[in-house]
């Protein structure tokens, strides 16, 4: 059985209910499904949210920073000229060059022969790539 995020908030929710601490639900949940299924400082974080009355099980939705590139430019850029470098790219769209490499790379783009392709494997060259692992 996987032993979902939710799932294990819940056995803390039981113990929570029940009077026991949070170490000793730790323990428990350790103990039941093997060791690191729950760590103390997670155990103690969830008992201190349902003292406050946070009885909810779901991990609470993160806006996280908004990114400094627009994608869709940063695409048109890359298929407009492939060959650009990540630094003429992050010069063109005013940020780092490191940004511009994690953006690219999300994108599923990859840099070969001096340009910007997808990163997507042909059949011959999965069964190489089988062929040198074994």
């Amino acid at each position: 059985m996987e032993n979902s995020k939710e799932y294990i908030r819940g056995l803390l929710l039981y113990d929570f209910k029940f009077g026991e601490s949070a170490a000793a639900s730790c323990l428990r949940i350790n103990g039941a499904f093997g060791e690191g299924t729950v760590f103390d400082r997670t155990a103690r974080d969830w008992f201190a949210r349902f003292r406050e009355g946070e009885l909810n099980l779901q991990e609470s939705i993160r806006s996280g920073r908004e990114s400094d590139v627009d994608n869709d430019r940063m695409q048109q850029l890359v298929e407009s000229d492939p060959w650009r470098s990540t630094r003429e790219l992050a010069q063109n769209l005013g940020v780092h060059y490191a940004t511009i490499a994690r953006h690219i790379h999300q994108l599923g783009k990859v840099h070969k022969l001096a340009q910007w392709v997808p990163h997507d494997l042909t059949e011959r060259g999965r069964q190489r790539r089988a062929e040198v692992a074994t």
